[in-house]
């Protein structure tokens, strides 16, 4: 990485945090079977159709974010053809990491059961999103400038599968149980 990009993402970093200790947010438990509503984050090169189909047959509402690097219209061959689905590229955010489309300020002001990261730690623009989205119970990948960021954190390599990763996430909330 360069001196340059280090500097970019040390700045992003300084300001997820800043917006993170601004927000308040009602945390709560929340297990797989309470959940009407997830919201999955994912790198758009990832082929998650397969599991949010699963999650809908199930009766959860599914809205899915996916980030790429390149323009949107390139990864129109990767996209799952479902309603709640999204795809933002560094152009929907502004230069402060808030979001500048329509849309995804929308998601930001909805309410959602769970949020579910499936990004990888580089991806701050998914992290700075998680962080805007209100939902009672997030789960992602353990990271240490993103401890604080998640209420369950999934130890993981670098080189993780986001499907992979998906499928322990739903299995841990699964074990959880709270009171109805």
């Amino acid at each position: 990485m360069t001196y340059l990009r280090k500097l970019i993402y040390r700045f992003r970093l300084f300001m997820l945090r800043r917006k993170l200790g601004s927000l308040k947010r009602s945390k709560k438990v929340v297990s797989y079977s309470g959940a009407g509503s997830l919201v999955i984050l994912y790198e758009a090169g990832e082929h998650l159709g397969d599991l949010i189909n699963v999650l809908e047959k199930e009766g959860k509402k599914v809205t899915a974010i996916g980030f790429t690097e390149t323009s949107p219209e390139k990864e129109e061959n990767n996209r799952y053809a479902g309603s709640g689905e999204y795809i933002c590229s560094k152009r929907d955010f502004g230069w402060s990491m808030k979001p500048s489309t329509e849309g995804l300020r929308n998601l930001t002001e909805g309410e959602f059961d769970i949020l579910l990261d499936l990004s990888h730690p580089a991806c701050i623009h998914l992290k700075f999103l998680a962080a805007l989205i209100n939902a009672k119970f997030k789960l992602g990948a353990r990271h240490q400038d993103f401890i604080d960021l998640f209420d369950l954190v999934l130890e993981v390599g670098d080189d993780f599968d986001a499907k992979e990763l998906a499928g322990h996430a739903i299995h841990y909330l699964k074990i959880i149980k709270t009171k109805s």
